[in-house]
């Protein structure tokens, strides 16, 4: 038998576009606790660890990884 080689594609835009959106909703879903622990610590009365304007600030930014300029093969992630 013969041994055939196909050669590897690069991957499309579409397909780094559809692996950016998974790492960020992936960042995102990690993220969460951080809600939960801040929602905690209110309801308890005790001093939050985190502004919740900060914590939406950063999922905000996530969200929209997909709206910036370099996207989807030049993505800045937020920090």
């Amino acid at each position: 038998g013969r041994v055939v080689v196909v050669p590897r594609l690069a991957p499309t835009d579409a397909d780094v576009a559809a692996q950016v959106r998974a790492d960020r909703d992936a960042r995102m879903r990690a993220f969460e606790w951080r809600y939960e622990r801040h929602a905690r610590e209110t309801r308890l009365a005790q001093p939050t660890t985190d502004k919740l304007a900060d914590l939406d600030a950063h999922m905000q930014a996530l969200a929209n990884v997909p709206e910036q300029a370099g996207f989807p093969r030049g993505v800045k992630w937020p920090e």
